[in-house]
């Protein structure tokens, strides 16, 4: 999903009444090779549209190394 596409579907979320976002497959995962840097910037507008709402960044690490991991939750 492109960085736009998660935009407004988290501005349609909020419209929709959401009080939180929760980023994860389907909205905002990881794509393995784009990780992470894409990933943090698409975090980081997500999270400017969301205003002073919860965003939860959900990832499943069973695909990758432990430093990856750590890098993802930091």
């Amino acid at each position: 999903m492109t960085t736009v596409a998660k935009v407004i579907q988290a501005e349609q979320a909020l419209a929709d009444g959401a009080d939180e976002l929760h980023c994860r497959d389907g909205s905002i995962g990881i794509p393995l090779g784009r990780f992470p840097t894409s990933v943090v910037d698409d975090l980081r507008i997500v999270r400017r549209t969301a205003g002073d709402r919860v965003v939860k960044a959900i990832y499943y690490s069973a695909v990758l190394t432990d430093q990856e991991s750590i890098k993802a939750a930091g």
